[in-house]
C-alpha cells in the first residue's frame, strides 16, 4: 500500500480529480488547477503498482493553453483506453464561441497527447458542474458521452450523447446548432428533447457494447402533476434508440415515479445486462433493477434505508449476480453494507453488515469488489479528531459476499467457494421444473438433486449455452430436495424446492 502526492503545487489549487485504471495495476489521475493564473487547465499523470510517477513531475497538460484567448478548461474526466493510456475529457470556455464547450483528448501510455476533439457546444460553460456530462468506455477503446443542451430560442432541453472511437472518429450522427450569424457548431446526437428541465446525464456501459444514458426529469409548471424522475434510453453502438416504442423511442422510458426523487443516481449493469441503480426520494434510499429489454422489475424500487437526506448509495454486483449496496446510517453514524439477489430478497441472515461501528462519524462510503468477491468499503471518519475537527481521516474494511468482516484488506481471503442463488419454478412442484442461473456460464456443468438424506437422486450434463433448463421431478416421493450446479470453478449455484 502506498500514499503518494500526486499533484502538490502549493501555488495551485487542483480540483475535479478523476482515476481511471491503466490495465497493470497503475492508475491515470485527471484534475485541473490554476497554476497558470486565472485560468485553469487540465492536467494528468500516471502512478504505477508502486506509487510513482511515470510522467512529466507535476502531470501532462492535457487542456490547450492559448496565451491570446486565456481560456479556462475544468470539469476533468478519464477513461482508460484497454492500452495503457486513457481519454480525458473536459469543458474548455474558448473566447472564440464557436467551439466553447466539451472537448476529449487522447493521451498514449507515455503521456504523450494523441488526437483532441470537440464533442459538443456550450452556451455557458463556466456555469458547467461535474454533473452536467459523464462519460464510460465503450469497450473497445473508445468512449461514449452523455451530456445537457440548453436551446434557450426553442425553449426546448435536451440529453444528447456521442460515440468516440479509440481514433477519435464520431461514430454517431452528429447535429449542428445555428449560433448568431449563421454560424454553425456540434451539438451531438440526440437522445431525448423536453420542455423539462434535464439534468445529472449519466453514462452507463452495457455489456454488450453500447450505452445506457441516465437523466433527471423535473416537469415543473409544464406538467405538475408528474412527479420529478430518472428517465433513461439504452443506444447500440451505431446510436440507435433501443428502448420503448418505435413512436415513443427519444421520449426515454420513466425509470422511477416516486415523488421528490432527488438527483442523483449511482448505476451499473450486471452480466445479463440488467441495469441497477440507487437513487433518494427524500424519505428513503431505494434500490431499482431495469431488465435488458427496459422493464421495471420493482414498483417503485426497493427501500433499503429510510432517511431523510443523505448521499447516494454506491452499488457493486457479484460473480452470480447479487446486488451489494453501502451507506452512511445517519441515525447510528456506522457504515452498513446490504445484499441483494436477483430477485430483490435479502441474503444475509441478518440482513446487513455493520462495516463499521466506531465511536463517532463514518461518512460518505466507497464500496469496491475484486473478481474472487473480495469486498472493501473506504469513508471518511472523525473517530480520532472529532466530530469538531474541520478534517477527517480515510479508514478501510475488507468483508466478503457472505456478509463476514475480513478479506485480502485485514489479511482474511475468504477462499470459499462462491454459493449463487438459483431460480426454481414453480416452487413446490408436481411435474416439470424450470432452473434459472442469474449469468451465462463459461464452461459446461453438473447439475445434481439430492434429498433431505443427502443421498443423490439425480444428474446432468448441462452446456454453456444453458441458463434455463427443465427437470422432470413427477413420480418423485414427495419432500425437499436440495439443488446444486457446478461448473469446476470457485462459483456454484444452489436451490431448494420442494415435491408435492
Amino acid at each position: 500500500m502506498w500514499d503518494v502526492a500526486v499533484a502538490d503545487n502549493p501555488d495551485a489549487r487542483e480540483r475535479g480529480s478523476a482515476m481511471t485504471g491503466d490495465g497493470t495495476d497503475g492508475v491515470i489521475v485527471a484534475w485541473y488547477d490554476n497554476r497558470e493564473g486565472s485560468s485553469t487547465e487540465v492536467y494528468a499523470q500516471r502512478m504505477n503498482a508502486n506509487g510513482q510517477e511515470q510522467w512529466t513531475s507535476g502531470g501532462v497538460l492535457v487542456s490547450p493553453v492559448d496565451e491570446d484567448q486565456n481560456e479556462t478548461s475544468f470539469c476533468s474526466k478519464i477513461v482508460g483506453d484497454g492500452q495503457g493510456g486513457a481519454i480525458v475529457t473536459f469543458v474548455d470556455d474558448r473566447v472564440l464561441g464557436l467551439e466553447q464547450g466539451l472537448y476529449a483528448q487522447k493521451l498514449g501510455p507515455d503521456g504523450r497527447l494523441g488526437w483532441s476533439r470537440f464533442v459538443a457546444w456550450s452556451s455557458n460553460p463556466p456555469a458547467c458542474t461535474q454533473d452536467e456530462y459523464d462519460v464510460c468506455s465503450d469497450g473497445a477503446g473508445g468512449i461514449y458521452l452523455v451530456f445537457e443542451f440548453a436551446d434557450i430560442t426553442a425553449q426546448q432541453n435536451s440529453i444528447r450523447g456521442m460515440h468516440l472511437s479509440g481514433a477519435g472518429d464520431r461514430l454517431w450522427a452528429n447535429a449542428e446548432f445555428e449560433l448568431a450569424g449563421n454560424f454553425k457548431t456540434s451539438i451531438g446526437h440526440l437522445i431525448h428533447a423536453s420542455q423539462h428541465s434535464l439534468n445529472n446525464a449519466r453514462a452507463i456501459p452495457d455489456g454488450a457494447g453500447g450505452l445506457i444514458a441516465l437523466w433527471q426529469d423535473n416537469p415543473g409548471l409544464f406538467d405538475p402533476n408528474t412527479p420529478q424522475h430518472t428517465r433513461g434510453q439504452k443506444l447500440n453502438g451505431a446510436g440507435d434508440l433501443l428502448w420503448g416504442e418505435e413512436e415513443m423511442k427519444e421520449a426515454g422510458l420513466m425509470l422511477n415515479s416516486i415523488d421528490e426523487t432527488s438527483p442523483p443516481v449511482k448505476a451499473l449493469v450486471d452480466e445479463g445486462g440488467n441495469l441497477y441503480f440507487t437513487f433518494h426520494d427524500g424519505d428513503a434510499y431505494r434500490l431499482q433493477k431495469i431488465n435488458p429489454i427496459g422493464v421495471v422489475q420493482w414498483d417503485n424500487g426497493i427501500i433499503f434505508r429510510s432517511i431523510t437526506a443523505g448521499s447516494v448509495p454506491p452499488l457493486v454486483v457479484t460473480s452470480c449476480g447479487d446486488v451489494i449496496v453501502s451507506y452512511w446510517d445517519r441515525s447510528t453514524t456506522d457504515v452498513i453494507a446490504r445484499r441483494y439477489n436477483p430477485m430483490g430478497e435479502t441474503v444475509w441472515m441478518n440482513d446487513e453488515l455493520r462495516v463499521s461501528a466506531v465511536e463517532g462519524d463514518q461518512l460518505v462510503p466507497l464500496i469496491a469488489i475484486d473478481d474472487e468477491d473480495n469486498l472493501v468499503a473506504v469513508w471518511r471518519d472523525d473517530r480520532i479528531l472529532g466530530p469538531s475537527s474541520s478534517e477527517l481521516d480515510i479508514y478501510m474494511q475488507g468483508f466478503n459476499k457472505a456478509g463476514e468482516l475480513g478479506g485480502p484488506v485485514s489479511a482474511i481471503n475468504d477462499k470459499e467457494p462462491v454459493i449463487c442463488q438459483t431460480t426454481v419454478y414453480p416452487n413446490p412442484v408436481r411435474a416439470n421444473i424450470t432452473i434459472t442461473i442469474p449469468h451465462q456460464p463459461v464452461k459446461d456443468g453438473i447439475v445434481t438433486v439430492f434429498n433431505t438424506l443427502g443421498r443423490r437422486v439425480w444428474q446432468q450434463t448441462v452446456t454453456t449455452a444453458a441458463r434455463e433448463f427443465f427437470l422432470a421431478a413427477d413420480g418423485w416421493p414427495a419432500g425437499l430436495y436440495m439443488l446444486e450446479i457446478n461448473y469446476g470453478d470457485s462459483r456454484r449455484y444452489a436451490g431448494l424446492f420442494v415435491v408435492e
